[in-house]
């Protein structure tokens, strides 16, 4: 329901002096307190809110025992204050739009039914609600010191209940850098377009790593004059109209980068010691972030002095996004803007989603800027604790339980990985399989057909034999018979259709690679990096396996229409118009890996200009017609080998489709 039918049932309910509002659109909270009574004869409330005194007296003794329970042990006097208060309110409902029959999402507090509520349509004080979006300063808890919830638990944005900016939880007050509620991937403007009227601006663009840096500069400001300093992290200067400020007399461009994650996370000097700290205790203890180079976090700070926004160039990726943070984290409170708090400097932070380092894209990116993402951030930073936590723990445990157990172990440190054991674990069970296998010789009649001059081999029907005694027999039957001959039993012709193939993510490609080129998963994924870094190749690092809508397929077939190689084909189908490409998923974060821009035969060499081949021919493959066989299956038979005596032959003829379509179906 909207915030419109919504105030009309509570005001016939005359509880409009009651309610407490927390959050606006698109997620519309109100708690409000209602006696049993009154709950009773509302007809507007799902029938679940109206319980008989009998269940609500069991569900205040449930209450009072979850309450008792949960202030065992403690002298946090704020947490038996907020036990107390919590007897009064008899109900909280949640009023989200656009959630169909909402009555089954509304559950009584304590409930134990196994129907269980979305989080984002319950809210309890005895709940963890996430700020929306902050940005969190060094020193500052993201969760109130009375809970203990760890930062593993925090969910999806379509999953967590969030609170307005300016609640206060627990007496802990939650961060003022907050970012505007709105889609990250999509152009904003959040600050006040008339900034810096009049005036010189700086704009700080920050890259992941110095040669994107370099490709991000070339892409804007193109041939103009480019003022370069520093040698490790270099910084590129040039002036160049930013969107976002229009009106400013001038516009002094600043771009750099870092060198990867700019902040690790490790215990405390108090749980170092393997020998006064229990492993198990780890998974309790406190995590904090320290630099991984000093001068990264100094070098960060000092271009970031004076500066009025920030474009943020990171990878298009979850990791990206907590780098983009770890940047902010350094340069917010440096920005010229800063002067009328962190919030009005938030504003002025943007994001560059991009998939590609060509000049094109760049521009694209520049022109459509969009904010950083928090809640990708925060899952990084999960995922980390778990890795840091379930790493070091089971590390130390196995490590001293090995010690001295067996003499030809080296057990200075036994490392474990969530990731690394498990795939140690497939690595020596192959092996197992491999030093385990016993190979058994096998034999098999070959019938080798010549016609017209070709040579034709036809497969035995009984495939393979052990038994050696027995295929030199057929053999030796062949040769010192008189009547031997060869006898066609059919023929049967169908036409086929192979569908063109699905566009290349990550793992397609590594396949890809090592099917048809010979080349490993580390080396292939190497290969494909470097034609990224190079302009050649989208960004290698993708799930999806379909193409965006916005996906422009004549801008790309047009950088290819001069090469000897496939220009012919790429002219047909700019006249005839790309074909939808087969099945696959948008994962939305980056495109399927295509080419970005045209190699000469001689331009790449080595596995550089074999894995671009293999890239750019598949690409045309995904949007070119289906192909056509002609399948062919021939019988033979020796009637004097009886049912041994039989064989098969067949055969692929192409009827409709182009070279690259046949060699992407090889593959």
């Amino acid at each position: 329901m909207d915030c419109g039918q919504l105030q009309s049932i509570l005001t016939q309910l005359s509880i409009a002096s009651k309610i407490n509002f927390l959050y606006s659109s698109p997620l519309s909270i109100f708690c409000f307190k209602m006696s049993d009574s009154e709950l009773s004869q509302s007809k507007f409330l799902p029938p679940q809110m109206a319980k008989s005194s009998k269940q609500t007296n069991n569900y205040r003794r449930t209450r009072k025992h979850r309450e008792k329970k949960d202030t065992s042990g403690t002298n946090n006097e704020s947490v038996a204050q907020e036990a107390v208060a919590m007897h009064d309110v008899k109900r909280t409902l949640t009023i989200t739009k656009n959630i169909p029959k909402p009555s089954h999402n509304i559950k009584r507090h304590g409930s134990s039914s196994s129907r269980s509520a979305p989080r984002t349509n319950l809210v309890s004080s005895n709940q963890t609600t996430y700020p929306n979006n902050n940005s969190k300063k060094q020193g500052s808890q993201l969760f109130p010191s009375s809970m203990t919830a760890p930062r593993s638990h925090l969910s999806s944005s379509n999953q967590t209940a969030y609170t307005n900016n300016n609640t206060k939880k627990h007496g802990s007050e939650s961060s003022s850098s907050t970012a505007p509620a709105l889609t990250p991937n999509q152009p904003q403007t959040t600050n006040d377009i008339n900034y810096g009227q009049g005036q010189r601006i700086i704009v700080l663009h920050v890259a992941e790593k110095p040669s994107i840096a370099q490709a991000i500069t070339r892409g804007l400001c193109g041939s103009n004059e480019v003022h370069t300093t520093g040698k490790g992290l270099p910084v590129h200067e040039f002036p160049l109209p930013f969107p976002k400020a229009p009106k400013a007399s001038s516009c002094l461009h600043r771009v750099t980068s870092v060198a990867g994650h700019v902040f690790s996370v490790d215990f405390p000097s108090s749980y170092q010691s393997w020998d006064q700290v229990d492993p198990a205790a780890l998974f309790e203890a406190p995590i904090q972030k320290s630099p991984c180079k000093g001068s990264v976090v100094k070098h960060l700070q000092d271009v970031s002095k004076g500066v009025d926004f920030i474009c943020l160039w990171l990878d298009c990726d979850r990791e990206g996004e907590n780098i983009a943070f770890e940047v902010l984290q350094c340069t917010l409170e440096n920005m010229h803007c800063n002067r009328h708090g962190t919030e009005s400097a938030y504003d002025r932070v943007y994001r560059a989603h991009f998939s590609a380092i060509n000049p094109s894209d760049i521009q694209k990116a520049y022109q459509s800027l969009g904010k950083p993402d928090k809640n990708q951030s925060l899952s990084v930073d999960a995922r980390q604790e778990l890795d840091l936590k379930v790493g070091v723990a089971f590390s130390r445990f196995q490590t001293r339980y090995f010690q001295g157990r067996y003499g030809d172990l080296d057990s200075a440190v036994l490392s474990y990985g969530p990731c690394q054991t498990p795939t140690l674990g497939f690595c020596v069970q192959r092996h197992i399989d491999i030093e385990t296998f016993k190979p058994e010789p096998f034999w098999t009649l070959a019938l080798n057909v010549i016609k017209r001059g070709r040579t034709c081999t036809a497969t035995w029907n009984n495939g393979r034999s052990f038994n050696r005694n027995k295929v030199e027999g057929l053999l030796e039957l062949c040769g010192k018979g008189t009547g031997c001959e060869i006898v066609v039993t059919d023929i049967v012709t169908k036409e086929k259709k192979q569908g063109r193939p699905t566009p290349l993510n990550t793992v397609n490609l590594l396949k890809a690679c090592s099917k048809a080129l010979g080349i490993g998963p580390g080396l292939a994924m190497q290969t494909a990096e470097r034609l990224y870094l190079s302009g050649y190749l989208s960004y290698p690092r993708t799930e999806s396996t379909a193409y965006p809508k916005s996906f422009d397929f004549y801008g790309t077939l047009q950088s290819q229409i001069n090469d000897s190689r496939w220009g012919d084909i790429v002219r047909n189908l700019l006249i005839a118009g790309p074909t939808k490409s087969k099945g696959g998923v948008d994962m939305g974060d980056h495109p399927p890996i295509v080419p970005c821009r045209a190699a000469a035969v001689h331009e790449l060499s080595g596995d550089m200009g074999r894995v671009y081949e293999l890239v750019t021919r598949h690409f045309i493959a995904t949007i070119s017609p289906d192909a056509i066989w002609k399948s062919t299956k021939v019988s033979l038979a020796i009637p004097l080998l009886g049912e041994e005596g039989k064989f098969t032959i067949r055969g692929k003829e192409v009827r409709k489709a182009s070279k690259i379509l046949c060699m992407s179906i090889l593959w």
